[in-house]
């Protein structure tokens, strides 16, 4: 048991996963060419092993934090002289339990939304859902999800608030969808009997991984054990598909997980400018609104969201991403990330450990050069 506790503590240990995640960060940066951002941190960071075999960034980081834990007791002399390592130490542990937690924790969305329209909602990007929705009044839908964990498994669904029983015939993890202007030339197999699958053709392609990706499924309806026909859905598809049923409009699709909130955010204005002759950014900014209940006076105040200096509300962190439509469609990057203030203190930990010891040992040679001075 003392043999392993050396082993883990040794300060061997801690230069070689260091050289390591050098030389994975180097072919990670590398992969970018033929990779999304995404996919890479899928396979080379956000991973124990990469390719099965070699260590990813989780193994990586598991041994530096037993290291680093065990060299605290260890390596570590706790003396005075010694505190100021002492709480460096603290810090550089404390920022790899940061980087856990922002790698579980962390979810990134975004909210598409033009001027003058209110969102309470926000989309991932990276996750798909079959949604079901028939209008409950003018103003609000009555919704059934089904997630991409469910759908992609599981191939029949019946639900009471809706009158038709759901076949999932074919499903695409990752898809390639023809226009049907190559579609009609070619004379290819139509999608789907109805909706907009009617004009389509599909085909299985791609990269699962991809930082951008055509999920889809062709579904069957059945009303009493009897098909109504098939429909094409997937996430790029541009609306929802209608089906009418004893005189009511009932709406199917498949689209980009929402989650919802409590509260709404409306896009007052918006602004793109840039340097004269450039495309390079000068200005990027916009003026939002939010109306959260718990919270009526934010409503009667203006909030600017500008490119370093996002918008936080709620456990969210708006940024300015994109713009359409000559600046008149903003599109935010949103983050939920509840950790993200450990990296900032152990930044802080670690600056005042430095400051610390630097003093001790400034103090020390002081001393010394008074004492021999004298």
């Amino acid at each position: 048991m003392k043999k392993i506790f050396s082993f883990f503590s040794s300060l061997y240990l801690c230069i070689a996963p260091l050289g390591y995640g050098m030389i994975l960060i180097f072919f990670g940066t590398l992969a970018q060419i033929d990779m999304g951002i995404f996919a890479v941190k899928k396979q080379y960071f956000d991973t124990f092993f990469v390719y099965s075999v070699l260590p990813g960034g989780y193994t990586v980081g598991i041994i530096l934090l037993i290291n680093m834990i065990l060299g605290f007791f260890t390596r570590i002399q706790w003396t005075l002289k010694k505190a100021g390592i002492i709480v460096v130490h603290s810090g550089l542990i404390l920022m790899i339990v940061g980087s856990f937690a922002t790698s579980f924790q962390q979810v990134e969305c975004q909210m598409q939304i033009s001027r003058g329209e209110s969102r309470n909602f926000i989309s991932d990007m990276r996750k798909t859902e079959i949604v079901l929705l028939s209008s409950h009044d003018d103003k609000t839908d009555n919704v059934i999800s089904i997630p991409y964990e469910i759908f992609s498994k599981e191939k029949e669904f019946k639900f009471d608030d809706f009158p038709f029983e759901i076949k999932i015939k074919k499903f695409f993890p990752v898809a390639e969808i023809l226009n049907p202007q190559f579609t009609v030339e070619k004379d290819l197999p139509r999608a789907s009997t109805n909706g907009m699958g009617k004009r389509l053709h599909i085909m299985p392609t791609g990269d699962l991984y991809a930082d951008e990706k055509t999920v889809a499924v062709i579904v069957e309806l059945f009303n009493d054990g009897k098909s109504i026909g098939t429909w094409l859905l997937a996430n790029i598809l541009p609306s929802e598909q209608k089906i009418l049923y004893k005189g009511k409009a009932y709406r199917i699709a498949l689209r980009h997980t929402r989650y919802y909130l409590p509260w709404s955010l409306t896009l007052d204005t918006s602004r793109h400018d840039k340097y004269i002759g450039t495309d390079i950014p000068k200005n990027f900014s916009s003026v939002v609104t939010i109306d959260d209940p718990e919270n009526p006076l934010m409503k009667d105040s203006p909030i600017d969201i500008m490119m370093n200096e996002p918008l936080r509300h709620g456990g969210l962190a708006f940024y300015q991403q994109q713009f359409l439509n000559e600046a008149n469609t903003v599109i935010y990057m949103v983050v939920e990330n509840p950790s993200w203030q450990i990296p900032y203190i152990a930044c802080i930990i670690i600056a005042l450990g430095m400051i610390f010891q630097f003093t001790i040992s400034l103090n020390r040679y002081l001393k010394k050069r008074a004492k021999d001075d004298a």
